[in-house]
């Protein structure tokens, strides 16, 4: 039994794991993140499975964390670790971990997709990691990888500022693999993972993917174990506080993101 917000299916030796609450433009909590670290778990060792493919339901990819009011504090230990693990769990897994980005992403699902090996979405989508909006800071390996990735004046920006970025300058700027049409994401992509996944030897694949992490996976657990660190202390901070008032205001008010 899975979280009522992920819906698991295997095909052919793909698993897609898709975040399934589109009426909230599916939203990460703590429940979601616990139970998306234990299908990974399950995922490695299931020889099944060869490829993990993520995406959204509905318009959204994902709206990131959970900004609804806890029914603990956000920054116990269990919320902490919790949420640690469930980007450990992107930094560990053996298998391709691909990305299709149907919609809009913000924050924890934006920063785990420089954790994927492939990241393909539509040119609807756009990102915005709005951590200083909230009074919050940098997560998902997001401080070491966004200025590896994109160069550190635009990390900054992103970082920093909250700058959203669309899909076309995602590609541009070497964060997603492609962009397709929104159309084309099922009539197109999916067809073409499906030929790579039956012509290409797994086991190799699983060994480049070792070699190419191999020298990153000890740091970047470092880096996710010293910004949830952070984390623990901006989430009990006043900033974030009056910044959840604020976001909870909004959205009774019926305002977006």
């Amino acid at each position: 039994m899975t979280h009522p917000g992920l819906l698991v299916d295997i095909k052919d030796g793909i698993m897609t794991i898709t975040f399934n609450q589109p009426r909230k433009k599916n939203p990460i909590g703590v429940g979601i993140m616990a139970e998306f670290r234990k299908i990974l778990d399950e995922a490695a060792s299931n020889d099944s499975v060869d490829f993990v493919v993520l995406t959204g339901s509905g318009d959204y990819y994902s709206s990131g964390m959970d900004m609804s009011p806890p029914t603990e504090p956000l920054n116990t230990g269990n919320h902490i670790t919790v949420g640690r693990e469930f980007v450990g769990s992107f930094i560990d897994f053996p298998k391709l971990l691909i990305a299709i980005v149907n919609g809009p992403a913000v924050g924890i699902a934006v920063t785990t997709l420089a954790l994927c090996d492939l990241v393909y979405c539509s040119s609807e989508a756009t990102f915005v990691v709005p951590f200083c909006l909230h009074g919050l800071s940098a997560e998902g390996c997001s401080s070491y990888l966004f200025p590896r990735i994109m160069g550190s004046s635009r990390a900054n920006e992103i970082l920093q500022f909250g700058k959203k970025f669309t899909a076309a300058e995602a590609k541009e700027w070497g964060f997603v693999t492609d962009v397709y049409k929104p159309e084309e994401l099922k009539s197109v992509l999916l067809p073409k993972l499906q030929k790579m996944k039956n012509t290409l030897v797994q086991a190799s694949i699983r060994v480049n993917k070792k070699l190419i992490r191999q020298c990153d996976s000890k740091l970047l657990h470092e880096v996710n174990a010293a910004e949830w660190e952070e984390l623990e202390t901006r989430s009990s901070s006043p900033e974030f506080i009056s910044a959840l008032m604020r976001f909870a205001e909004r959205k009774r008010a019926g305002n977006k993101l």
